[in-house]
């Protein structure tokens, strides 16, 4: 009989948005549902739309599972509140991870555009703006080490692994170690 490890690792590299975000969601789900009692989620994503960032970050924030993020590789934008969505303490950095904040955008598409459309997206960028900046400013020490959140995103900002531990985006500079056991699983769409 095939014993669940109450530890387990899932890797996740890819957008915050369907359907990536959804595989992800999928596997957490199976791993609290085999019974394990915590995850480290080995962590990358150039971000995606903010809507699915805030509900992940939601998502993950109500699970019953103790959950650590780790970062290898770049997180960017909407990724970043994700990856905050755990605490301090469960937060890791390798070496060669980057967190890069920059301006938020809103992609339309192909053709023309109401007028309505372009205020609503517009509504939607600073409420999206509005709650990352409250995340960063409740979850790090960005603020702190004299970053300006209010301007945090008008231009690119590239943060490394030192820094990101010194600022509070990570608690502890590391890299990754799956158990042989932990039954590794991978989010992918």
């Amino acid at each position: 009989m095939n014993t669940i490890p109450a530890d387990r690792y899932l890797s996740f590299y890819g957008p915050i948005e369907p359907p990536a975000s959804n595989a992800l969601r999928h596997q957490l789900n199976d791993i609290v549902n085999e019974g394990s009692t915590s995850v480290t989620i080995l962590f990358a994503s150039h971000g995606g739309w903010g809507e699915d960032g805030i509900a992940l970050f939601t998502y993950l924030r109500a699970l019953p599972l103790r959950i650590s993020m780790h970062a290898i590789g770049a997180v960017s934008s909407i990724a970043i509140p994700v990856f905050l969505a755990v605490p301090k303490q469960r937060r890791f950095v390798s070496e060669n991870a980057r967190f890069l904040f920059h301006q938020h955008t809103w992609n339309f598409g192909d053709g023309a555009i109401p007028d309505l459309v372009v205020q609503e997206a517009s509504i939607q960028l600073k409420a999206t703006a509005g709650w990352q900046r409250c995340v960063i400013e409740n979850e790090t020490d960005l603020a702190k080490h004299g970053f300006d959140l209010d301007k945090l995103f008008d231009q690119p900002t590239l943060i490394d692994a030192v820094t990101a531990v010194k600022v509070g985006l990570a608690g502890t500079k590391g890299e990754p170690c799956i158990a042989r056991d932990s039954m590794p699983k991978v989010a992918s769409a």
